[in-house]
Order: structure tokens, then sequence, then C-alpha cells
């Protein structure tokens, strides 16, 4: 225990520097000193995370009607409200523009700040000199904050636009790849690198044809890997209906809606923890989606054929900066030709994936394998997934997930159910248990740190969090008349598992240091680092 804390520790410091380092390189640009910024500015002070926008400025939130042009300029504070439509691109000087309806179009903002709000989308450029950008909803384009010395530049592109292209955080597959540079670490393909684009779609910039492709080389493996996809896209009311095919030779997981593969990456390369298992995928798919968005309500619908031929992996890499184990051997997976038809179903109304979310997130999906006359492997599975985010306070939030599989028929390998370990029950070995029957309950209570702040000044930055988690696994025959009944018959406080702990996390979520116990017996805690929020 002593030991693993040393290397977590040392892991960290050596990290710090790197990143401080990497942020100073990438958001922060040197600019030459002109007249554009030789003006007078006032400071402002407030906090939009916690104040509603009508206690601020209550005068400003007169919707608008009737505005249509290309550019217009404002000298004061400007507000659209829910409900309006701007076309055109705004400036507002010596003011605060507040966006709760829709921009399509840049901004600018001078002597002021840009907030857009939860309903709110700006499909441009934002742009402010001296003031801040604050984003609860959505921006299309990229975001600059300038002042006299220093142009600080993000790009909010790929959430905006994965608001109509719904797949709810963690719930990837390998289509839903990865943008622009790959590199990843682990025990089978060593380094993976290489590039991506990745599948979007923008309602207000919609494309007839669009493509999404990926292509890597596995340094362990010594072999390329990669996917090309097509889709058609047709214009609906509020709406985008997508005709998919894409074809795909590579090595791909199950276990993404475990752990992120930035965390994944990070475990395998500091500490030789690998928390996914691998399979070398080659065939394609044709399928066909729906997605729907207004407000903060997303919705999507999708069905798919495949057809993939499935081959086991081994064991390439032993090698981390930390860590005297050896990683875990690769499972084998059931091999051959195993064709498929999935359902995909998912339900948001938090509108955004950041902190400050409030709202449900429901997922359905569904696979049938071994159809038509290739059965050479035949099962059903079926994964329901619901979270609750929900706000108590400025200070405090709750946030849930509920997970239950259910799986019938053949029970391979890459498709079996298991609970145990990493952000499923993290004081448990890592599929420490599996069956055909699962439930999973994950709860944690965020407190800002700046309630915790009002007693210790120092920890204004940090959040606490509160961990409790539960779950029960069991394995029912075929004989079994109503596994499903029966397995909530039989739950009951003395076989759920379960454990609880506390962890500290940075104010915006992103990093967390977390240690948790088992409730069942005395044991050592475990603890994790985790560089992205778990769900």
């Amino acid at each position: 225990m002593q030991k693993y804390l040393f290397s977590l520790l040392i892991s960290t410091l050596l990290l710090l520097p790197l990143n401080l380092l990497s942020q100073e390189n990438s958001d922060t640009l040197q600019v030459e000193e002109d007249s554009y910024y030789e003006f007078l500015f006032d400071d402002f002070e407030y906090d939009f995370f916690s104040d509603p926008l009508d206690e601020i400025y209550p005068f400003v939130r007169d919707p608008i009607s009737n505005l249509n042009s290309i550019s217009q300029t404002f000298n004061h504070t400007f507000t659209i409200a829910k409900d309006d439509t701007i076309s055109g691109n705004i400036i507002v000087k010596k003011g605060d523009l507040f966006v709760e309806g829709t921009l399509l179009g840049d901004a600018l903002v001078l002597k002021g700040d840009v907030n857009v709000g939860r309903n709110g989308k700006i499909t441009g450029d934002v742009t402010t000199l001296r003031g801040e950008v604050i984003r609860r909803g959505r921006i299309g384009g990229t975001v600059e904050e300038k002042n006299k010395r220093k142009v600080k530049k993000r790009k909010y592109e790929d959430d905006y636009e994965s608001e109509y292209f719904y797949t709810p955080q963690n719930w990837k597959t390998s289509s839903n790849l990865r943008d622009d540079l790959i590199i990843n670490y682990n025990r089978v393909e060593r380094f993976e690198l290489g590039f991506a684009k990745n599948k979007k779609l923008n309602l207000y910039n919609i494309k007839p044809l669009s493509s999404h492709w990926m292509f890597s080389y596995s340094t362990g493996l010594h072999k390329w890997e990669g996917e090309i996809g097509i889709s058609r896209n047709i214009l609906l009311q509020n709406s985008i209906l997508q005709l998919t095919a894409k074809y795909h030779s590579l090595v791909d997981t199950d276990d993404e809606w475990i752990i992120s593969d930035a965390d994944n990456s990070f475990s395998a390369l500091f500490s030789k923890d690998d928390y996914f298992d691998y399979f070398e995928k080659k065939g394609g798919s044709v399928g066909l989606e729906y997605h729907y968005s207004q407000n903060d309500i997303r919705f999507f619908l999708s069905s798919a054929y495949h057809k993939n031929n499935y081959s086991s992996l081994n064991r390439t890499s032993d090698w981390a900066l930390f860590g005297k184990n050896e990683f875990r051997e690769n499972p084998a997976v059931a091999e051959g030709l195993i064709p498929s038809v999935t359902f995909n179903a998912g339900f948001s109304t938090t509108g955004s994936n950041n902190i400050q979310a409030t709202g449900w997130n429901f997922h359905l999906s569904y696979e049938k394998g071994g159809i038509g006359n290739e059965k050479l492997y035949s099962f059903e599975r079926t994964i329901f997934d619901v979270r609750r985010y929900q706000s108590l306070s400025k200070y405090d939030k709750l946030n849930f997930r509920i997970r239950y599989g259910i799986l019938n028929g053949d029970q391979i390998q890459q498709r079996k159910l298991f609970l145990g370990g990493y952000n499923s029950l993290p004081a448990y070995s890592y599929k420490e248990f599996d069956g055909n029957r699962m439930l999973l309950i994950n709860s944690e209570y965020h407190i800002k740190g700046s309630l915790i702040d009002m007693i210790f000044p120092w920890i204004n930055n940090l959040n606490l969090i509160l961990l409790a988690d539960a779950g029960e696994i069991k394995n029912y025959a075929g004989t079994t008349l109503d596994p499903t009944k029966s397995f909530f018959k039989s739950l009951s406080f003395k076989t759920i598992k379960s454990d609880v702990g506390f962890g500290l996390s940075w104010k915006d979520n992103d990093g967390r240091l977390s240690c948790l116990w088992r409730t069942d017996k005395q044991s050592e805690g475990s603890i994790a680092l985790q560089l992205t929020y778990p769900f």
C-alpha cells in the first residue's frame, strides 16, 4: 500500500510540470500590443455559476423580436432571450452579452463578458476583449479571450456538434472515434499512434454526405488498423435522419463504459493497470440513425446490421514506468464470424455534459448475435443505463447511475457481464464477478470547495466527493424459468456487494483522487486517480 502511494505521488509530481508547460504552450499565445486594445476597461466580478441571470441583470431579460441582419452593434449590455433566434453577427461594446436563445453567427464583445446559458447556442466564433466567456450552453466555433497581453484560445466545436449526434458520455462504441491525434498505450497494442476524423453532425451546417475515418499503427502488434465510414444525412425539423455504412479492421474492446481511453492509457503507462480487454474485429455494418434535439431535450434511435470476424489477441507489453507486477493476460474471445443486429435508444434532458448539467440521461442497447444461417454463436444482450445529475444548491450536487444487464444464450467472452474494480465496484478486484444478470448502482455527493472554503480557505479549488457503490451479479442456467424475476427476488443486503469512500477533485471535475473501502469486511482502501469524470 505504501509503495503504491509512493509511486502515485512520484508520477503526479512528474506530470505536473509537463501539464503546466503544455497548458502554457497550447492555451496562451503572445500577441503584439496595438491600438486595438488601447481603451479603458472596468473590472467585473460576477459569480455566474452560482447566481441566476435574473439576479445579476434583471433589466436585460426582455425578449428581442424581428432582429434578423448580417451584423448588429450594441453599446450596452444585450440579451438574446430563451425563445429568440438571431441570424447574423453581434458586436457588443462596453457591456455584456447574455445568450439564452440562439445566435446563428459570431459574437464579439468589447469591455464585457459573454454568458451562454443552459438553453443558449452560438453557432459561430466567440471573442471577448478584456472579458470572460462563461459557458453552460453550446458554442459551435472557436472561443478567444483577449486582454492587453495575452490571447486564450479554446475550441468548443466538438461539444456543440455532438448535440445533434447524441451519444451520451462514456456510452461510446468503436464508431465514435477520437478526434485528430491518437496516442494510446496498453498491454496489447503498446503504443497506438494515428489520426482520426470523428463522426459529427451540425444542424446549422449539415452536409448531405459526410465521412469519418481513423488510421493508427500498433507498435506491439506491428500492424495498421483503421475504420472508414460514409453517411447520407437528411435534414428534418429539429432532427437528422442518417444512413450509414462502414468498414473496419481494428483492435476493439467492450469495456469503454468503464474507463476512458485517456485514463486507461495513464494507468497502463504509470502503474501497469490496463482495464480494457481486447480483441481484433474485422468487418462492417450498415444502419439507420435518427437524432432529435430541441432546447435541452435530446433523443436518438439507431438500428444496424453487423458482420464481424473476431480474433483473440495476446499481451505484447510488460513495461510501465512504475509497478513490479506483470500486466494481466488478455483473455481469449469467441473467434469466428458473428453476424448480429443492434438497436440503441437514448434520451437526455441535461443539455450538456459539463459540471453544471442537471437532468436525466437514459440509454438502452440491445444486440442479437448469431442470426441467419451463420449461427456459430447465438446470444442476446440488453443493457439499461439511467443517470441523474441533480443540483441541490449552488454548493452541492447529487449524481447517480443505475446499470442493469441481461445476457441470454452463449456467454461469449466479448459480451459477458462483469462487476468489480475501476468505476464499477472500485474496492473489489477488477472483474471479480461475472454472470448473465447484473445490477450496478453508483452514487456521488459533490460539495464545492467554495463552501468548504468558509472554514478552510486553502481548499477553494477542490471539491469534496462522498462515494457509495452497490451491485449484484448472478449466473442462471438455461433451465431457469424466469431468470430476471429470480434475480430481483434474491436481492438482499446480505448478498449485495458494496463499498464507500471519498474523493477530491478539481473544481471543474477534471481529475480526481479517490479512496474506497469494502463494507462486508475489513480491507485496505482502493485508491484511484482519474483524469475524466467516471459517468
